[in-house]
Order: C-alpha cells, then sequence, then structure tokens
C-alpha cells in the first residue's frame, strides 16, 4: 500500500489483519461482562425487566462493528497503543448507540425484520401474542422496543463515560461523542419529515434535502464521526482530525466502499507519519 513494495505491503495487511482479529475480541469480551453486569442490576429490579436486556444483546452482539473498527483505526492511526483500553470501551459505546438507532429505526419504518431475525418490537408483539396477555400487542411491541432502545442509550453513554479522562467533559473525544449522536437524532427526524413534507418539493430541491439527510442520519455518524473520535481518544492534532473528517465523509456517501478503504490505514509507516495516499486515493475511487 502506498509506496511500500508488494511483499512488504502484504506483510503489513497481514499484521493489520491479526490485529483488528484481536480488537474484535477484546471488544466482544467487554460487551459482554458489560452486559452481564447490567443483567444484575435488572435481576434486583425485576426478573420480568431481563426481556428487555435480553432484545438489546441479542441485536448487539451482531453487525459488522464497522463503527467499532473505525474508531479503533482512528486511535492506531493517531498513534495510539495496540488494543488499547480505551478505544474497546468506546467501541462498545458506539455499538450500543447502533443499536438503539436501529431498534429505534425499525419501529419508524414498520420493520419486522432485523439480521435475520424479528425487528426488537416485533419480537414484543409476538411475546404478547404468544402468552395471550391483555390489549394491543402492536402497541406493547412498540412500546417495549422504545424502553429497550432507550436502555441501550443509557447504556452506551454509561460505557463511553467508562473510557475515563479522554472522554471527560470538554474534551475532543467527548465533543465528538455528543455531537454524533445529537446530528442522528436531527438525520433521523429529517427523514421522516421528508415523507411527509417531500412530495411538495421540487425535484431540485428535493435532492439537496435528501443529501442532507443522508449526510447527518448516515454518512457523519457510519465513518466520520467514529474515525475522528478513536484519533481524538488518542490525542490526535486538530490537523490529523480534519484529514480523518475530510477522508471518512466520502466513504459514509458510499458506505459498500467503506469496510475495505479504511483498513489503509492500518498499514502507516509508523503512527506519527501523515497518511498514507492510498487512502486518499481509495478515497476519491469510492
Amino acid at each position: 500500500m502506498g509506496n511500500l513494495p508488494a511483499a512488504d505491503a502484504a506483510a503489513a495487511g497481514e499484521l493489520a489483519a491479526r490485529e483488528q482479529a484481536e480488537y474484535r475480541k477484546l471488544l466482544a469480551s467487554e460487551l459482554d461482562a458489560f452486559l452481564a453486569e447490567q443483567q444484575a442490576v435488572l435481576q434486583e429490579v425485576s426478573m420480568e425487566s431481563l426481556p428487555l436486556l435480553d432484545a438489546v444483546s441479542s441485536l448487539a452482539q451482531g453487525g459488522k462493528r464497522l463503527r467499532a473498527l473505525l474508531n479503533y483505526w482512528g486511535w492506531r492511526g493517531a498513534g495510539g497503543p495496540e488494543l488499547g483500553g480505551a478505544p474497546v470501551r468506546a467501541g462498545v459505546a458506539l455499538e450500543l448507540f447502533q443499536s438503539a438507532a436501529l431498534i429505534h429505526d425499525d419501529i419508524i419504518d414498520r420493520s419486522d425484520t432485523r439480521r435475520g431475525g424479528p425487528s426488537v418490537h416485533r419480537r414484543f408483539s409476538t411475546a404478547h401474542s404468544e402468552a395471550a396477555w391483555h390489549l394491543d400487542g402492536t402497541h406493547f411491541g412498540s412500546s417495549a422496543a422504545i424502553l429497550a432502545g432507550d436502555l441501550c442509550l443509557s447504556l452506551s453513554e454509561e460505557m463511553f463515560s467508562a473510557v475515563g479522562a479522554q472522554a471527560a467533559h470538554g474534551t475532543p473525544a467527548r465533543r465528538i461523542f455528543n455531537r454524533m449522536r445529537t446530528e442522528v437524532m436531527a438525520g433521523q427526524y429529517l427523514d421522516i419529515l421528508e415523507e411527509v413534507v417531500g412530495p411538495t418539493h421540487q425535484p431540485e430541491r428535493a435532492v439537496v434535502r435528501a443529501r442532507n439527510i443522508l449526510r447527518f442520519k448516515s454518512a457523519k455518524y457510519t465513518t466520520e464521526h467514529p474515525l475522528t473520535l478513536g484519533g481524538a481518544l488518542a490525542g490526535a492534532s486538530g490537523d490529523l482530525l480534519d484529514w480523518y473528517s475530510r477522508f471518512a465523509l466520502p466513504l459514509g456517501r458510499r458506505s459498500s466502499c467503506a469496510t475495505t478503504c479504511w483498513a489503509c490505514l492500518a498499514t502507516r509507516i509508523k503512527p506519527a507519519s501523515p497518511p498514507v495516499t492510498t487512502c486518499a486515493r481509495a478515497s476519491e475511487r469510492c
């Protein structure tokens, strides 16, 4: 990659792949341990509350982990040590926030499935039906799923706070994490708003609005914010964070490319060096 000989690039790629696999293991272990702690908390409340956490756990343990991985390579690209604890905890926080977004999005979209299984609201409405409970099962399913999503949001914040001083109030990482969450909610609202007001707009105006929704609901949240978050946790300079943003945002708009292009960050010659030119060219091709 970059100007590296082919053999060196291949070796660097293998090292990055092994490191990424180890990070995934740490991420899964941290998530499992955290959810086990939360299970004990809910058991103290009532055994009947455990289905909320079960739904969260089932959803959070799936997916590609794209945001967590971008966060990790942002950390490493800014000179953070290999398999550091901060990007692991931040990765779990990102995955839990993503779970909340998916739960609520499925309610909004009236989607019955998610990741090959029933969506969370459908899971609860099915439980209502199978148990022959009273009142409306669809309403119960949506209500319970909203609470499950809210629980995810709470747990995401708790885990991000556990990162420590690097994620404290006023730090660059905290500002990125807070802004990410606000922008996603605003972007989601613009999306549902467009469904009801969009037909009244001229086609040119509709394209502009659609791009704005894509930017804030998906693109920045999927790639830019996770990458800059990891960099900020590692103490990245403002210039490097700006470069991360310029690199990552186009990938968010073209998510099919994102799973491959970000891996270029793993093959930097040394942590403090400028990003390899391969990344910029990959971004332009996407």
